[in-house]
């Protein structure tokens, strides 16, 4: 017995016959072949910089998916996972102190933004601007962590 079964054989009815066996039995089903009998659908993911995005069409075209996960990747900053771990610490330093104000939120949300619209920035240049950010929000950070 299985709990979940894909089904990709392309033949329509292998995967009818697939469905209803899962069915009987109680598993969740994903069909490649017939996407609408699908219980869920295995979304398009792109795993980089220390997160995951994940894109999906609910079946309809893996194509699309893929082609939207390749232009998703190539629109991410350099040193994307260092810049993600400076906000990490950033925020965790902030949360250490309490629940974090409006203000603190704000900073994050903004650095955040600055990440992507500056991608282009060294590791230490987005650092630097970071801790000019703090200072201009008014939030006392220890540099020395970062």
């Amino acid at each position: 017995d299985s709990f979940l079964v894909f089904e990709c054989t392309g033949d329509k009815e292998v995967a009818h016959t697939v469905f209803k066996e899962c069915k009987e039995k109680g598993s969740i089903f994903s069909s490649a072949t017939l996407p609408e009998i699908s219980d869920f659908f295995v979304p398009s993911s792109l795993r980089y910089g220390g997160m995951e995005i994940a894109i999906s069409t609910y079946g309809k075209s893996s194509s699309v998916s893929r082609a939207l996960r390749e232009k998703i990747k190539s629109l991410l900053p350099k040193n994307l996972y260092m810049k993600i771990r400076i906000i990490e610490k950033m925020r965790k330093e902030l949360k250490s102190k309490g629940k974090k104000t409006r203000k603190e939120n704000n900073f994050l949300l903004k650095i955040s933004r600055i990440m992507y619209e500056k991608a282009d920035l060294s590791y230490l240049d987005f650092r630097n601007l970071v801790f000019r950010e703090a200072k201009n929000f008014q939030i006392n950070l220890k540099r020395q962590r970062y």
